[in-house]
């Protein structure tokens, strides 16, 4: 008896081959190894023909396989009225393989019967019926084409190609190993034969040398689906297979996926370079052993000089951990001495898919002083932005001593001092907010002038508010999305609502009380007779802004409260700290009770009734972005569309975009908006406010359809991590490269943000004014997560609407250099359009800036710019603090935190399991 993988005698009774471990066992009716078969008689291997799905085996048997004087038909036999038999190529435990040729199309075929007792047994002919249904859908230059299934005289039969060759492990044992070269053209095929197999979703389950034909011209061909099975249908069926080829984890009875076919594939391209099995045997659980506790042989130190590639891509087949083999078989065929496909392809004139442009580019490994000199390079232009917004940042040029609990505190007291029931509150809000009106004063009336600007600094006049509202009812804003609680929204309707505005230092500068909507009869009838309401105590109001009533003399009421009441009145003065500027003070009451009060500025307007006066640059920058924004609203359905309808179009990768963006707003929205204990409201809230969210979804799942296809034809390097990243390679070298870059990007955004401002601070120190920063890490750590989540979301969407806009100006344009330098024109336009106040250092740092930009997107493509835009938007836009213990800065900590958790995970994901350190 001989064991049908490797010839080798076999002991009487052996359940495994002792060289092997190749499973002998059969099924009904015993006989050879039911997944290899018995070749024909022949005296030279090398040049009998053999079917596609039943490799020969080594001379030393032929003579001595008594099977074959059984066979089922004789030569001449006319089969189906269509084939006529030529001979027997085969007979192994899942039945006889015959040539014959076609006698209707005229060319040879290999026709696969099931022995008698296995086709009367309903589990394996429905095993042999799987097998024809799942390998007509692979098609493959390098897999042995099927047919068609029929059936004589109650015998089912498989036709399917014949291939005039010798199986790879008969040739293996006859000639030892191939040349190097030959050895990487066979290996590709294989990959190229296994990835058409894997795309179709089918695993093979039982990969080896004598299931992998090599043809009469020389190339490889992957036969024998007999044990294939689809992927989703093998979770109860791992353990089929030959154990000497089989995956630890198969092996075991865990799992079987593409992984495991991969660690089969590794095995034989082991044999195939070095001649000899990774693994020597006696038994199943003795290979297991050693596929747990130990190492294959390394290859190089079996054949001199071959190329460490090679060695590398066969060991990471041969990782016990799935997760750490090759995530395909094109990565396989891309890791080979020069293995490139997607170069290939696109020589071809061939649009490559996702899945080779994934499998594409270099491994992206970096070496260790690599990694660290990116990772310090990032660190120094972190550490130097973070250090410049500490000087420059308005906050921190604000007195900012209260935290917000102290001012929500005295904001309470405040309205209860002011008649506010504070047994009569369902629900209140807090939150920050800029004096804009101040702003734009500051920069235009007072340009130039240091004293108002010091003013400000010593926090009267208050650049930055603190607001706090209460009701009787819940605080429904539906205008707002994510349904945020601002100091106007909701509108003030409900009664007994009241708000109070504080500077930072807790003074008073605005309160505002809804009254009854329905009197009582008594007051009604009181008020109708008193001949004037009572003398509301303005005095307390004065007190609770900390200003001197008798310093402020009566006026005329000009400015009309947005609530009801009975009695005005208006004081003017100097406004305190600022001298020159005149304040006025506007009140009203109702019944005696203050119901409004206002410290105005001569920077205040009355935004109720102003229309806003854009500039000629504000207003042009509006149009550019909102024709823009049309642009790629249009364009993206019109060019999707197309794709679609040619069928291009990664359609499950823009699927995964656009839920993960659906997923980071819906986050956004859950941490930023202002929920209520109501079952109702809460739907209410989802309703309205996840229109945003499906929007910006779709348009980014457009954008990626009608964008993906160009970028993969024409720029595929540009998606290469992003395809991967997609893939679920979050450990993947490339992806950690590309993203350590985008986090020094990102740095680098902040740093030339900040240094513009410090030179506009040189040359202009007057007129120059901090830029105003994001307030949200300010209220709260949920608010700076969320917060984090929407500008994630937001710097995608971003980077692929210019990017396709990119991709419109190159098909206009016709020339990849020219429509860069119009994409940099662009962004400065609309960076400096869109600033507050123009400058030359403003318009350069908005050109060096956007130069940045398209050279990075240029040279690393989609993943680096959105990393950059997320992290430079962290960096850029909190409000940070050296000082630990500045309670504003908590929140903007937690996002920087993220930041460099992203970039630590980076930075081992490069190194690609390498330490920074060598060892002693």
């Amino acid at each position: 008896m001989y064991c049908t993988s490797c010839a080798a005698e076999v002991p009487a009774g052996a359940r495994f081959c002792p060289a092997c471990a190749a499973a002998v066992a059969s099924p009904p009716e015993a006989g050879p190894d039911d997944r290899t078969a018995l070749a024909p008689e022949t005296p030279t291997p090398a040049s009998h023909p053999s079917s596609g799905h039943r490799p020969p085996t080594s001379t030393s048997r032929l003579a001595s396989a008594p099977a074959l004087d059984g066979s089922r038909f004789l030569p001449g036999t006319l089969i189906a009225e269509r084939y006529r038999v030529v001979g027997v190529l085969g007979r192994g435990g899942m039945g006889e393989v015959y040539r014959a040729d076609d006698l209707k199309l005229g060319q040879p075929v290999a026709l696969k019967f099931l022995p008698g007792a296995v086709e009367r047994d309903p589990e394996w002919l429905d095993r042999f019926l799987n097998e024809v249904k799942i390998a007509r859908q692979v098609s493959n230059p390098n897999v042995c084409r099927v047919y068609d299934v029929g059936e004589v005289d109650g015998h089912h039969f498989l036709s399917m190609e014949y291939i005039d060759g010798e199986d790879l492990g008969s040739l293996l044992r006859r000639i030892g190993r191939l040349p190097e070269d030959k050895a990487v053209q066979l290996a590709r095929q294989l990959c190229a034969g296994l990835a058409a197999a894997h795309d179709q979703g089918v695993l093979h389950r039982d990969l080896k040398p004598a299931n992998v034909m090599i043809d009469g011209r020389g190339n490889a061909r992957l036969t024998d689906f007999g044990l294939a099975g689809l992927a989703e249908t093998l979770a109860d069926d791992v353990g089929s297979g030959t154990p000497a080829f089989m995956a630890p984890e198969q092996l075991a009875g865990r799992e079987v996926s593409v992984r495991s076919d991969l660690y089969a594939l590794g095995l034989v391209l082991y044999e195939l370079f070095t001649g000899k099995r990774a693994w020597q045997a006696s038994s199943a659980a003795e290979l297991s052993k050693l596929q747990q506790e130990s190492s294959p042989t390394s290859p190089s130190s079996l054949v001199d000089g071959l190329d460490p590639a090679v060695e590398r891509v066969i060991l990471r087949c041969l990782e016990t951990d799935p997760a750490r083999r090759p995530r395909s078989a094109l990565e396989v065929s891309a890791a080979l001495p020069g293995g490139d496909p997607l170069a290939a392809a696109l020589a071809a004139g061939e649009t490559p898919s996702p899945e080779m442009v994934a499998a594409a580019g270099e491994e992206g490994v970096l070496k260790p002083k690599a990694a660290l000199a990116l990772a310090v390079v990032a660190a120094l232009l972190a550490l130097a932005a973070l250090a410049l917004a500490d000087r420059n940042q308005l906050p921190n040029q604000l007195p900012l001593a209260l935290p917000p609990e102290v001012l929500e505190h005295q904001a309470r007291q405040a309205l209860e001092r002011l008649g506010a029931d504070p047994e009569d509150v369902t629900d209140s809000a807090w939150g920050f907010d800029y004096d804009y009106d101040l702003r734009r004063h500051l920069d235009s009336e007072w340009q130039g002038q240091s004293e108002p600007w010091q003013a400000v600094r010593n926090g009267r006049p208050a650049l930055l508010h603190f607001w706090y509202r209460q009701s009787r009812r819940q605080l429904m804003p539906l205008r707002n999305s994510p349904s945020v609680v601002s100091w106007g929204e909701p509108p003030y309707e409900s009664s007994g609502m009241a708000s109070v505005r504080l500077d930072t230092a807790g003074r008073l500068l605005e309160y505002l009380r809804v009254p009854p909507q329905l009197e009582s009869s008594e007051a009604a009838a009181e008020g109708a007779s008193a001949a004037a309401p009572g003398e509301p105590d303005w005095a307390e109001l004065f007190e609770l802004a900390e200003l001197e009533m008798a310093a402020f003399a009566p006026a005329a009421p000009t400015w009309v409260p947005a609530v009801y009441a009975d009695r005005r009145a208006a004081w003017t003065g100097s406004f305190p700290g600022l001298d020159g500027a005149e304040a006025r003070v506007e009140a009203a009451a109702y019944r005696g009770e203050p119901v409004y009060f206002e410290l105005l500025g001569p920077w205040s307007r009355a935004s109720r009734q102003v229309s806003v006066q854009r500039s000629a640059r504000s207003r042009a920058n509006q149009i550019v972005v909102l024709s823009l924004l049309v642009l790629v609203l249009v364009g993206s359905g019109l060019v999707a569309r197309r794709n679609l309808r040619a069928g291009r179009g990664d359609r499950r990768g823009a699927l995964r975009i656009a839920l993960t963006l659906l997923a980071l707003n819906v986050g956004a929205w859950a941490l930023l908006s202002h929920h209520v204990p109501s079952l109702t409201g809460e739907i209410i809230l989802v309703v309205f406010s996840l229109g945003v969210p499906l929007f910006v979804s779709a348009v980014t799942w457009l954008l990626y359809i009608a964008l993906e296809p160009y970028l993969r034809r024409s720029k595929p390097h540009w998606l290469v991590s992003w395809s991967r990243l997609l893939g679920g390679r979050h450990r993947d070298p490339l992806v950690g490269r590309d993203v350590l870059i985008g986090v020094a990007v990102g740095a680098g955004l902040a740093f030339l943000g900040e240094v513009g401002y410090q030179l506009s601070l040189w040359l202009e120190p007057a007129a120059t004014r901090p830029p105003p920063v994001v307030l949200e890490p300010m209220h709260g750590l949920g608010n700076a997560v969320g917060w984090m989540l929407s500008s994630v979301q937001g710097s995608t969407f971003v980077a692929m609407a210019l990017i396709f806009v990119w991709f419109l100006f190159r098909l206009v344009l016709r020339s990849d250099r020219i429509a860069a330098g119009a994409m940099v024109a662009l962004l400065t336009f609309t960076s400096s359009a869109g600033a507050s106040s123009l400058s030359w250092v403003g318009v350069a740092l908005a050109a060096l800036t956007a130069l940045l930009l398209v050279l990075v997107a240029g040279r690393f493509g989609l993943l680096v710019l959105i990393t950059g835009l997320v992290s430079g938007t962290a960096m850029a836009n909190i409000p940070i603090s050296l000082e630990l213990a500045a309670w504003w800065a908590r929140g903007s900590w937690l996002c920087l935190l993220a930041v460099l958790l992203l970039a630590a995970w980076a930075f081992h994901a490069a190194l690609g399991g390498r330490k920074v350190l060598a060892e002693p």
